[in-house]
């Protein structure tokens, strides 16, 4: 059986301001939440989105990514799972290869420049982004 993956392209708008955590390793991980919509037979239904950019982008567009603005993501969509209290659950992410802005998601206020945390973060997940191009703007 040959490689395979799931990729996934949306265009929607981000639920919430993005939130930049760093592995134990140090690497960068900003993670957000896309909602899409979309419309059959006259009913209209949205979908979220769980997405993670990994990396020197990551750290660099998580300033940019604010709540309510458009992006375009290309990605992959892989499935987690885990147990809690003897309950399984499980939800599909997207890790980001590709990510362009859109309007909207200004700030409105200058709020207090907080320095990310540190978290435990599953080390052995691909990192998409390894060079060391330059952002784009």
């Amino acid at each position: 059986m040959g490689n395979t993956f799931a990729g996934v392209t949306l265009n929607g708008r981000l639920t919430r301001d993005s939130e930049l955590k760093y592995t134990n390793s140090g690497q960068a991980i900003a993670h957000f939440s896309v909602a899409t919509n979309d419309k059959i037979k006259d009913v209209e239904t949205s979908s979220f989105w769980e997405c993670d950019l990994w990396g020197k982008q990551g750290e660099s567009l998580n300033q940019y990514l604010l709540k309510g603005k458009q992006v375009l993501v290309i990605g992959t969509m892989r499935q987690e799972s885990w147990e809690k209290d003897g309950v399984k659950h499980s939800k599909v992410k997207v890790s980001v290869d590709h990510l362009s802005l859109g309007s909207g998601g200004e700030r409105q206020e200058s709020t207090p420049n907080t320095p990310p945390k540190r978290v435990q973060v599953d080390a052995n997940n691909p990192t998409p982004f390894e060079d060391d191009s330059p952002v784009p703007f």
